[in-house]
Parts: structure tokens; sequence; C-alpha cells
């Protein structure tokens, strides 16, 4: 709502007051000086709907073609948004980021996305389903580097995805952006949401055989099936964020997969350093979750148990937690593995810093952001080649998915030999430096200024 001082500068025949039919209008203002193609969100009751554009020190009225509101007071879609000024994002997402004992790729990629937009000032909201810890649920609602997060509950997960989908269609006239973070199963939101309302969808990696590794058939037909048939159908028109090359290659193979519109934003990185030590026993370490739907990790064990024969100090270091943990300890109860379970970012970092090298047995990655960050601390890493460009030989040996033996000759020869460790050590450094978690963000928002420019000529 405008001071009086700002009124004084605003002279438009289409000003009324905040009694008039015609809504107060927002406008963003330093000095004396209006920002050029200033934001202008229109609050209006059941009448037809007016705004303006500003520009420089000039306002020039227009009208927008806008339906009657259906309540007594409702938010009308921008006609004109830059990011200069304050903006609300909604994001949907099966899961969302936590300060708590829970960590995931994509969670983590939109909470260091939006994290710099809520420092430029924009308003992010995150609505997604409640979830179970070891001592626990996670908060209804948190805070998180500024994002606030809602969390839906239900019985199961059919009813609170669809709760969250309630929820974001009760929040669309608050947010002037909403973002699908896609991850197993689509909510499939251009079938539901406003038609005014810009929106893209983040879309990290394909499930494919996968879902069959860990599920039911009958729920792993539904994902394959939504995955391969209902995404690229309901999503076609959809501005697509993806986080790899890889990714973007695979959704193009698709057959029904004809996006125009497929931007690559990779995750940055974060290196926090602890002053550690190496440690002086030769030590492997694996960093995520103990689910082996997606995370070989029984592999992995069975790869140590002969890189142990070969290097007897050798120890291996199992950080993270996850429904199969039970499992794979008793697998490992005869071998020298530390299972941490869940670690802080402090002690992650600190884990990475003093490693020798990293395990990666993942058969299905959109990016790979544990080798990144274990790139950052100078640890080169051992895993399966899933033909991702985020790495390169030069600070890994990737082997043939399923192949446990090349696994353990990989691990084996990277403790046994310090000189190619090291020279191995220089290039990862290097290779960790390309990502950023800064220059993501920004990469992201100039597309999402894109979609908004689109939504904005097509209205």
């Amino acid at each position: 709502i405008l001071s009086d001082t700002q009124r004084t500068h605003l002279s438009c025949p289409l000003w009324r007051d905040s009694c008039s039919p015609y809504a107060d209008l927002l406008l963003s203002r330093t000095g004396s000086h209006y920002f050029p193609a200033t934001r202008l969100c229109v609050l209006v009751g059941p009448y037809p709907v007016r705004s303006l554009h500003v520009g420089g020190d000039t306002t020039e009225p227009n009208l927008y073609r806008g339906e009657r509101a259906d309540r007594s007071c409702r938010i009308i879609k921008p006609i004109s948004i830059i990011f200069d000024t304050t903006v609300n994002v909604l994001v949907l997402s099966m899961r969302g980021p936590t300060d708590e004992d829970r960590r995931g790729g994509a969670q983590e990629y939109i909470r260091h996305i939006f994290a710099q937009w809520v420092k430029r000032g924009d308003r992010v909201r995150v609505i997604c389903i409640q979830e179970k810890t070891r001592g626990g649920i996670l908060p209804r609602n948190e805070c998180v580097d500024g994002i606030e997060v809602i969390r839906v509950g239900g019985r199961h997960d059919v009813e609170r995805l669809l709760g969250v989908v309630q929820r974001a269609r009760a929040s669309q006239t608050w947010a002037d952006l909403m973002v699908e973070n896609i991850m197993a199963v689509p909510l499939l939101t251009p079938l539901w949401k406003e038609s005014g309302l810009p929106f893209l969808a983040i879309k990290h990696h394909l499930q494919g055989h996968t879902f069959f590794e860990g599920e039911d058939w009958i729920k792993a037909f539904i994902g394959l099936f939504m995955e391969r048939f209902s995404f690229p159908v309901v999503y076609r028109n959809v501005p697509l964020v993806v986080n790899s090359e890889r990714t973007k290659q695979d959704l193009r193979d698709l057959w029904l997969g004809r996006w125009e519109e497929l931007q690559v934003v990779p995750p940055g990185v974060e290196r926090i350093s602890t002053a550690a030590e190496k440690f002086e026993r030769p030590t492997i370490l694996y960093l995520g979750s103990l689910h082996l739907a997606r995370k070989r990790i029984d592999d992995l064990l069975e790869a140590f148990r002969e890189t142990h024969q070969a290097c007897p100090e050798a120890q291996l270091i199992v950080a993270g937690d996850g429904p199969d943990r039970e499992y794979l300890q008793d697998q490992a109860s005869d071998l020298p593995v530390m299972f941490t379970g869940f670690v802080s970012e402090k002690r992650k970092h600190r884990l990475l810093e003093k490693a020798w090298v990293f395990a990666s047995p993942s058969t299905k990655a959109g990016f790979g952001i544990t080798w990144i960050e274990a790139n950052a601390y100078g640890v080169p890493v051992v895993g399966y080649d899933l033909g991702l460009d985020t790495v390169t030989p030069s600070c890994t040996i990737m082997v043939p998915p399923r192949d446990k033996k090349a696994l353990s000759r990989g691990l084996t020869k990277l403790l046994q030999n310090p000189e190619e460790r090291e020279e191995m050590a220089d290039a990862a450094r290097e290779n960790a430096e390309r990502f950023n978690w800064e220059r993501s963000s920004e990469r992201f928002r100039q597309f999402a200024e894109q979609v908004l420019e689109i939504d904005e000529a097509a209205a």
C-alpha cells in the first residue's frame, strides 16, 4: 500500500483510494525514481481489474482483462515482474529440507537454491509431506535458512500427497511463482493449478528400473507408468530445470518427451574446513542413504571384503541412515566397518576431510552431489559409472554398475598407491571448483525470470 509521499508521485486517472472499487497498487520505489518495469500486484474485490505499468519517471495506464473475483478479495497475478521486488515463491515437494536428522539430494537442492533468494528479500514457502525419523516425526512447521517449511500429515502417503495438493491450492493466491520439486511421484500440478500462476518444475533424474528394487510390483508399475507416460504428457509444456546434461538427455530420450525449455542448473558444493588430519588407517567413506533400492551399499560391503584382504589395515565408514541399516550391519558384522548413523553437517565435512577414498555404489543418480562434496576436500571417488559429466577420469575411478570385483580393485588401487591418490586429489579439488551454490541460484533465478516474462506475454 502506498504511503502518502508515494501517492503524491502517482498521477494517473485510474488511481482511486482504498475505498474505491479499484484497489491500491503495490509499487516499489527508491529515492525519486520507480524501478523500471516494477512488479504490480493488484488486490481487488469482485470488480473488473485494472493495473498499471510503471517505467522510469512516467506512469502509463494499462488495462488488463482480468476475471471477476469469486471471493470478496483475491490477488490477481502480476502484469509485470522483475526481481528487484520481493517475490513469493511456493515450492511443492514430496519431501522438504530440514535441520533435523534427515537429508536428501533433492531436498538440499531446493534448500540451497532458494536460501539465496531469501537473502535477497524474497519469501519462500515449501509444502511437503510429513516424515518419520528414528526419534519421531519432523516438525510440522519449520524455518530452514529462512525458508518456511510446512509439512502435511496423514495416515498414508496418498493421503499426505493429497493434503499437499490441497494446501498448495489454498496458497496460490499468495504466490507469484510456483515450483514443483519432482521426486519419485509427480503431483500433476499443471492439471489443477490456477492458469494465471507462473509455474516451472525441477526434475533430478529418472528412476527407471529402480522402481522395482525395494518396492512391491503394484507400486513399481504405478511409479514407472507415471514417469514414462503421465509425467511427459502432463508436463509437456512446463519449463523444466534439470541438474545435469545426463538428466536433460534422459528426458529428451523419453518416448513422449518433447520439452522445448530444459535448463541445466547443477547443484553447488560447500567446503567447510575443519583443520582435520587424514585418518591414520586407510579409510574408505560412504556418505548417503542406507536404502538398497537406490544405493547398493551391500555391493560396497562385498567389495570391501576383498579390499580388506588385500589391505588388512583398511576400514570403511558408512555415514547415514535408512530403512536397511540393520540388514547391512548384519552383513558387515565380521568386517572393520563403522556405521555412524545420521551425521550433522559439521561432522560430515570433518569425515570428508579425513577420508582417503570416497566410495559410491549408487546405481542411479542425476548428478552425484556426494562425489563433488568429496572432490572439494581432495578425496578421489570410486564408484559405478552412471554416465554423468560431473566428474572426470582424472579424479575418479568409475567401473560398470554392479561389478563388485571391479569396485574392489579400484578401492584397493587407491589405498595402496599414495602418489596416484595425491595426483587425483589435486584434480578433484579443481573439478569441485566448477560448482557453486550462488552461481547456480542465480542461474535458476534468470530462468525463472524468463518463465515469468513468457507467462506475462501470454496473459
